[in-house]
């Protein structure tokens, strides 16, 4: 169950990065939509932990680095950095 959580929550982080992206990008109202698919598991603000990890400065930053969240083996060795482009493909396949 908790994995399962964990494999959720990843994908939910996912969901929020392209939200960011997509207001960055000048689009505002697709962004928020894209957060509806991850609004149950990660705070509106991004900061707080949830079912997944608080996403607040995630560009630049390692997957499953956090030290206060418990991501998937998987996630931990995966080597990612997010990226706009790291995002895309991650959303497209996670």
């Amino acid at each position: 169950m908790m994995i399962r959580l964990q494999i959720i929550g990843t994908v939910a982080a996912a969901f929020v990065l392209a939200a960011g992206m997509a207001h960055a990008q000048g689009d505002p109202k697709r962004g928020e939509k894209i957060f509806e698919n991850c609004r149950a598991c990660h705070a509106a603000d991004g900061g707080a932990n949830e079912v997944g990890p608080g996403l607040r400065g995630v560009f630049g930053r390692r997957a499953g680095e956090r030290d206060d969240f418990r991501y998937s083996p998987a996630l931990k060795r995966s080597g990612i950095t997010w990226t706009p482009q790291t995002l895309d493909t991650f959303v497209a396949d996670p």
